[in-house]
C-alpha cells in the first residue's frame, strides 16, 4: 500500500492488527485517495480481501509522507 499511495500522492500511514486485519489513515485531493482506496478492495497480487470499511474522518491532524507502522506484533512473529 505504500507504494501505491506514494505513487499517488497520498499521505498516511497503514498497519496490520493482530486480528489479521489492515488499517491505514490517507489523506489527500479526493481523486487520489479514491484511487489508492480502489486499489485496496483488491490489493496487492496474492492478497485476500474479503470486507473493505471506510470511515471518513474529519480534523485529524495532517500527515507528512506515507508511513508503515509496526508495533503489537503477535509474540514470535518477525519484526519487519
Amino acid at each position: 500500500m505504500r507504494d501505491v499511495a506514494l505513487r499517488h500522492g497520498v499521505r498516511g500511514w497503514v498497519r496490520n492488527r493482530e486480528d489479521g486485519a489492515v488499517e491505514a489513515l490517507v489523506q489527500g485531493e479526493d481523486a487520489q485517495v479514491t484511487r489508492l482506496l480502489d486499489w485496496a478492495k483488491v490489493g496487492p497480487p496474492g492478497a485476500e480481501v474479503t470486507s473493505f470499511e471506510r470511515h471518513p474522518l474529519e480534523g485529524f491532524p495532517p500527515q507528512t509522507g506515507f508511513r508503515v507502522l509496526v508495533e503489537g506484533w503477535r509474540a514470535g512473529a518477525a519484526k519487519r
